[in-house]
């Protein structure tokens, strides 16, 4: 039973708005297998055969590249919809609970993948605490979350204390659309917290696909013309591939290995 009424406030919102929920590695309907293949080599993550936990699973799409990799897979989400949707459609088992209070044993688990769901943890801190209660010694995470160590955070910042946003409400994404608990986060800022909770190895990438809504976060916004965009998004994309190595941490999204 989820008693916390911050993730009583994010349970109605997401089953209001189930089109949000979303990342680069899926939408509603369809995983981005390359793009999880290409991250992975990447990172050096290695899932085959492991015992995974997805929290914050949305639909349970990953659970689709887990069966592959003849991974096992348990998927969590505090949204009973898409938990009706990831049982329905996805591979593994599925449970409705907090992340902050995870019904897990200790060390249980190889890996945890945390994709585009951090950010709206009410405590991420207490979330990292206990992702390291319930990880194995030798075990990582796979985390993804939106970067706001860049333009986008300088918009962000401005437009939630002077620009009529409530706190915790703007992203780019979805063109414009106030989020719930879109919390500020930075390279910084997510070393900061898993350090306190026991992790001490990082290692980040960026994507070079949507690097550069980091510096022109207008471009998503829904008065901006869609040829526009697009002109934007096609004159973008050598400079995303080089900058996105160079400098990961400017990017829109970063995607973390840590143990």
């Amino acid at each position: 039973m989820i008693q916390n009424h911050f993730a009583e406030k994010i349970q109605s919102y997401y089953s209001k708005n189930t089109n949000l929920v979303s990342s680069p590695f899926s939408n509603l309907e369809q995983i981005n297998s390359d793009l999880y293949n290409r991250v992975f080599s990447q990172l050096d993550i290695e899932i085959k055969n492991k015992q995974i936990l997805d929290v914050g699973c949305g639909g349970g799409l990953f659970s689709h590249y887990c069966k592959k990799q003849g991974a096992d897979y348990t998927g969590l989400d505090i949204t009973f919809e898409n938990l009706r949707r990831a049982s329905s459609n996805g591979y593994g088992v599925y449970l409705q609970a907090d992340s902050q209070k995870l019904p897990f044993p200790e060390q249980c688990f190889e890996l945890i993948s945390v994709i585009d769901s951090f950010e709206h943890f009410p405590n991420p801190y207490e979330a990292a605490d206990e992702f390291k209660r319930i990880l194995k010694p030798d075990g990582v995470i796979f985390l993804s979350v939106p970067n706001y160590f860049n333009v986008g955070g300088l918009v962000k910042k401005i437009l939630e204390n002077v620009g009529g946003w409530d706190p915790d409400s703007w992203a780019p994404f979805d063109q414009w659309e106030p989020q719930v608990y879109e919390h500020f986060f930075t390279p910084g800022k997510i070393k900061r917290l898993f350090k306190v909770a026991g992790f001490s190895n990082f290692r980040l990438v960026s994507l070079p696909e949507n690097y550069y809504v980091g510096t022109l976060p207008w471009v998503w916004h829904p008065k901006c013309p869609g040829k526009v965009a697009r002109l934007v998004e096609i004159a973008q994309r050598p400079f995303g591939r080089i900058f996105s190595q160079l400098m990961p941490w400017f990017g829109l999204h970063n995607i973390w290995r840590i143990s």
